[in-house]
């Protein structure tokens, strides 16, 4: 995992680090051999004595850099910085918001998922393989996942055994089985099972599942019989018993010479390597070929066209030309819908967060950001229950209003939602706002006079919601922003406001 910082200095040449100057990121605890840091605003990721060797031979050997040019893995290189414990250190580029999977719609779990086989077939072409098989190892650059914790990189022959990945049970726990839910419309439940360290359990799933037919015989086999399955598939009939004999031979290897034991070692790595590359690929193709619930098809996108101040309403030029002024560095789109306004902003050049809870909205707006390469990072969120910080010490998760802060944070047509739907009072959002926002916040107000609250004019509303004005709105805006401006020539009768700390 990553730390959501940006990089502020450059790489210095050489230098030892200091332990006092050195942060280790919270959540790089399972080695200790291998530990990300921050220092002087970089990422860096110490390598201890036992592991440098195979990791500064992958950066010698370009295997690294490829994995790099392929978009597969964040940019990482070797650097001449010395620290105490650690023989290597590796620089690596900050991804700028770090999102959990929880928080991804299912077009985004199932790409993330496809991007972590893909890099798993790079490596098994390269004799490697992954120690890990969840998601926590890939982030959301934008729009593109990419595999960020070199220290799961290992030799194929410590984490594949006849053939069989150590980490597929994980991988069917934290990413198949979510996915599959998420297919079959079960998009909630899949949601509140995987916040647990351990994903979504074979039992949890079976009992979501009935009547998967086939899958579920061989999702209940024991171990043993899940190989034997798999090697049936794998293994071209022809080849079943040369290969049967062939390990027959490997077992009384004390008797044999060196150059035997040699031989038939060599033989049964690349055997190993053959079928255990054979076996990603087609987990890929099975991952591939889930089918998303329609409102989530990419060829069935609604979302509208490309909205800017050139074809866009006068609203959007209003927003345009805020963000033109300003030039936020980062915005967040509270309650993003279709994500109109995420795109102008990252049209602009700022980089965007964009969350709305309607998982169809967030698809769209994420089909939307890959076609036209926007810097946006959709993702699933309530306003009024952001993902809170979870696990001791914040190890598993730490809270949405800490990682996804912006310079500048967007709430357009969204108050008069979370009031009348959700009930929260004026103190409540804003407070939510401030802590979200690193400067400033533009803001709608609509008032119940509007034609668009035609549904909450009736006296049971005004009377129930008396407090719900400008004026009172403004008042709380205003203990926690230093300046609250109305835009004048705004789409009347409402207000925009711009808030600033």
């Amino acid at each position: 995992m990553q730390f959501e910082l940006p990089e502020d200095n450059p790489i210095p040449n050489s230098t030892q680090i200091s332990d006092r100057e050195a942060i280790f990121h919270p959540h790089s605890i399972a080695d200790s051999r291998i530990r990300l840091f921050r220092w002087q605003g970089q990422l860096y990721r110490g390598i201890g004595t036992e592991r440098s060797p195979f990791f500064q031979k992958l950066f010698q050997d370009g295997a690294i850099q490829s994995l790099v040019d392929l978009e597969l893995l964040v940019e990482s290189e070797l650097t001449a910085l010395t620290l105490e414990g650690y023989e290597t250190i590796v620089h690596h580029r900050s991804i700028p918001f770090t999102s959990y999977s929880i928080e991804w719609c299912v077009a985004m779990l199932q790409d993330a998922t496809l991007t972590l086989l893909d890099f798993g077939i790079e490596l098994a072409q390269r004799g490697l393989s992954l120690e890990d098989g969840h998601l926590g190892n890939i982030l959301f650059d934008g729009y593109k996942p990419l595999f960020v914790d070199l220290g799961s990189i290992r030799p194929l022959d410590e984490y594949v055994h006849y053939f069989r990945w150590s980490a597929y049970d994980q991988f069917c726990q934290t990413c198949f089985y979510p996915l599959v839910l998420m297919a079959l419309g079960k998009d909630r439940t899949a949601r509140l099972l995987m916040v647990e360290n351990s994903g979504i359990s074979k039992s949890d799933f079976l009992r979501l599942t009935p009547g998967m037919g086939s899958s579920r015989r061989i999702l209940k086999a024991p171990p043993i019989t899940r190989l034997q399955l798999a090697l049936r598939k794998l293994i071209p009939p022809d080849y079943k018993k040369l290969l049967k004999q062939n390990f027959k031979d490997f077992q009384p290897l004390s008797d044999r010479t060196e150059i035997e034991k040699k031989t038939n070692s060599i033989y049964s790595h690349n055997v190993k390597q053959k079928y255990y590359l054979k076996f990603l690929k087609n987990l890929r193709r099975e991952v591939k070929k889930i089918t998303l619930p329609t409102s989530f098809d990419r060829s069935k996108n609604s979302s509208p066209s490309f909205c800017s101040s050139e074809n866009g309403t006068e609203k959007q030029s209003i927003i345009c030309n805020i963000l033109t002024d300003l030039k936020p560095a980062s915005v967040l789109d509270i309650g993003c819908e279709n994500g109109c306004y995420a795109q102008i902003a990252a049209s602009l050049g700022s980089q965007v967060v964009a969350f709305d809870k309607d998982p169809t909205c967030v698809t769209q707006l994420y089909h939307t950001a890959c076609d036209r390469k926007l810097s946006i990072l959709p993702l699933v969120m309530d306003f009024t229950q952001p993902t809170p910080a979870y696990g001791l010490s914040r190890y598993r998760y730490v809270a949405a209003t800490e990682r996804l802060q912006c310079e500048m944070v967007l709430a357009l047509e969204l108050i008069h939602h979370l009031v009348f739907e959700q009930h929260p009072r004026f103190e409540q959002i804003v407070e939510g706002f401030a802590q979200f926002s690193q400067r400033w916040l533009v803001v709608e107000f609509i008032p119940i006079d509007d034609r668009a609250l035609l549904q909450f004019q009736s006296p049971k509303y005004s009377s129930k919601f008396s407090w719900y004005t400008l004026d009172n709105f403004r008042k709380v805006l205003m203990k926690h922003f230093r300046h609250v401006k109305t835009l004048p020539a705004y789409i009347k009768p409402r207000t925009l406001l711009i808030c600033e700390k």
